[in-house]
């Protein structure tokens, strides 16, 4: 592919509101891969190796069910992307990807993939975006294969059997792609240290204090405390894997959010947690009591 081939492609790719110089970076580096009728590209359980365009020709992604079957989730044609899940979760890749005829696809690979989002957050945001719509259509595929199980009503008992386990394994696979999946059983948060805002604010004074508003990102933009980190239970993972993966586990850190978002912050905090923080409480009276002491509040998106 020509350097101004590849740079058209990015251009009208997902990566299109990248910053120029980004672009032809890379449009000059990244890696051109060509495929086969039917080769392979990768396997579920593989690491994630990066983020695939596709320039020319088709690729289908699938997962194997315990039958030995296939269930095909996406075709993707020219201008499409694949395996950005993975990569998103920064685990082993959840489906298989193949080629339906001859391709040639651009690889970002993980490294630069990784950078990208680093150093751009509104590029982060509107990639989580796309990859969220993605998965509420996985969920949409499962909900089909569950009411078709549902309403095959003649069907023989280990045929209604067989259907069901399908739907389950399209649960557990969309549960492992994404980190808020549907849950099987419902759970409780455990308890998790209280702090009033008066001591919030003294050791956000100080320097120390890591603050973390669990509200989605509309309420955030609207009103937040000052300094907070957005870091929704939606792209927990996500947003864990960019900024917090590499805070010592001592770190002080207070989750917030209001009246009818405060299971979101008990989990949030759960979570972290969980990630080995031992230094992690929620604010007492969360946003509101904070105002109401007369402690600074500002509006817009996370930095």
């Amino acid at each position: 592919m020509e350097f101004e081939d590849r740079r058209a492609l990015l251009k009208n790719s997902i990566l299109g509101d990248l910053p120029e110089e980004e672009i032809d970076e890379l449009a000059r580096t990244a890696a051109i891969k060509k495929f086969r009728t039917g080769e392979v590209i990768f396997e579920a359980g593989d690491p994630p190796d990066g983020l695939y365009l596709v320039s020319s020709g088709r690729v289908r992604t699938f997962v194997r069910l315990e039958n030995h079957q296939e269930r095909e989730l996406s075709v993707c044609g020219p201008g499409d992307y694949f395996g950005e899940v993975a990569l998103m979760g920064g685990t082993a890749r959840t489906a298989g990807a193949q080629s339906l005829e001859q391709s040639t696809l651009i690889l970002i690979d993980k490294e630069h993939f990784d950078s990208l989002t680093n150093d751009h957050p509104d590029f982060s945001r509107r990639f989580v975006r796309e990859v969220l719509k993605l998965l509420a259509e996985e969920r949409g595929m499962i909900k089909q294969d569950a009411d078709a199980a549902i309403s095959y009503s003649n069907a023989r008992w280990f045929d209604f059997v067989l259907l069901f386990g399908i739907s389950i394994i399209m649960a557990v696979t969309f549960n492992l792609s994404n980190p808020n999946g549907i849950p099987f059983f419902p759970s409780r948060p455990d308890p998790v240290a209280l702090v009033g805002a008066a001591a919030a604010r003294n050791e956000l004074a100080g320097g120390h204090l890591l603050l973390i508003d669990a509200m989605p990102s509309n309420f955030f933009e609207q009103k937040h405390i000052q300094g907070a980190v957005n870091m929704p239970l939606a792209i927990f993972d996500f947003v864990y894997l960019m900024r917090f993966a590499n805070k010592p586990k001592n770190t002080p850190i207070v989750v917030y959010g209001d009246t009818i978002s405060r299971p979101y912050a008990l989990q949030v905090a759960n979570r972290l947690i969980s990630r080995g923080y031992t230094n992690v409480k929620v604010l007492h009276g969360g946003l509101s009591a904070w105002e109401a002491a007369g402690y600074p509040v500002e509006s817009g998106a996370s930095q």
